[in-house]
């Protein structure tokens, strides 16, 4: 049989050292002959990547310029709709003929596949290598794997797919919200490839933490802004207050003609911003619609009934309580 390909999928968001070091050392022990980096474009059973695809894309093929076997594949990215492994898997499988083909996971997600579209579909395109991950325990005795598994690399060699291997990498103590965690500080060199630090820095990724843009502050206030446009939101004002606070860039005030209304728009907006792969850092008073505060990190807003926008006046003033909701939201979040 000629040399196993790997497939190694993920949102990448950003793609970190750990990511690289768990590749090349798995890469090794399989004797790969080519490792395909595919980014996810909308994985069902977690939430949205931060960056938009082309960031994550592009970040990729930076970081991967240091493991000479690895390619980076796009077609996740440019097929539409929810990215299912098994779809990704078979695509390859069709592609590589009788080939050795090998899908890379973590002992994470290994332990929830049973939640997978179509898992037990897997072992019959690839062979399946589970990565150590920090803080997961290898898979009780007895399970639906066992009599897949091989003991050795060796045997993923011959034959082209149904085999389970448990690789021999260390844990790699590093997460994705970490990096990002430490990005949004101002660090997180040690963290990411150098290429892939001065990509972010440049394009401004994950300045707003967890619930940023993945890019510009104000690139997120303009498209709050068209939502809200687009609800009929009245008197909308996005207020700037970038050097009066280090809580956030933007605040956008918007009035609601009811609480019916205050609601629609915040749903809508969740809505709207969840498609771009954009989700708020915390969520307050939804269900009174009285006042509703979405935290996006770089932009915070507070859709308001008249009563109450005429009461605080948050144009005028960023207010002690407005502070206590903005940490109450990130604290909950």
């Amino acid at each position: 049989m000629p040399p196993p390909l790997g497939i190694f999928g993920g949102t990448f968001d950003p793609i970190h050292r750990g990511h690289l070091r768990a590749a090349a050392a798995v890469s090794a022990e399989l004797a790969l002959a080519r490792l395909f980096i595919v980014p996810n474009a909308d994985p069902p059973h977690r939430p949205g990547p931060r960056a938009a695809a082309g960031h994550r894309l592009a970040m990729a093929r930076i970081a991967a310029r240091s493991l000479p076997q690895a390619v980076v594949d796009g077609r996740e990215l440019a097929r539409p709709g929810r990215s299912y492994s098994v779809d990704t898997v078979a695509s390859f499988r069709a592609e590589a003929g009788g080939t050795p083909l090998c899908f890379l996971l973590g002992m994470d997600s290994f332990l929830a596949l049973p939640q997978w579209r179509r898992w037990r579909e897997l072992p019959q395109l690839a062979h399946l290598v589970v990565m150590a991950r920090p803080g997961a325990s290898p898979p009780p005795a007895g399970q639906w794997w066992e009599n897949l598994r091989c003991d050795s690399a060796a045997e993923l060699r011959e034959s082209s797919c149904g085999r389970i291997y448990f690789a021999a990498n260390a844990e790699v103590d590093l997460s994705a919200s970490e990096v990002r965690r430490q990005l949004a500080r101002g660090g997180g060199g040690d963290c990411v490839d150098t290429g892939v630090l001065s990509y972010i820095r440049e394009h401004g990724l994950y300045r707003g933490g967890e619930g940023g843009d993945g890019g510009d502050s104000g690139r997120l206030q303009k498209a709050i802004c068209a939502v809200l446009e687009e609800a009929k939101a009245v008197d909308l004002r996005p207020l700037d207050v970038r050097g009066m606070t280090d809580i956030t860039d933007f605040m956008i005030v918007a009035g609601g003609r009811s609480g019916r209304h205050v609601k629609a728009m915040a749903e809508l907006l969740q809505d709207k911003l969840r498609a771009l792969h954009i989700r708020p850092l915390g969520v307050e008073g939804e269900e009174a619609a009285e006042w509703v505060l979405l935290d996006y990190g770089d932009a915070v807003v507070h859709l308001m009934r008249a009563e109450q926008r005429e009461f605080y006046e948050l144009e005028r003033l960023w207010g002690e309580e407005v502070r206590a909701l903005v940490g109450a939201s990130r604290k909950n979040a």
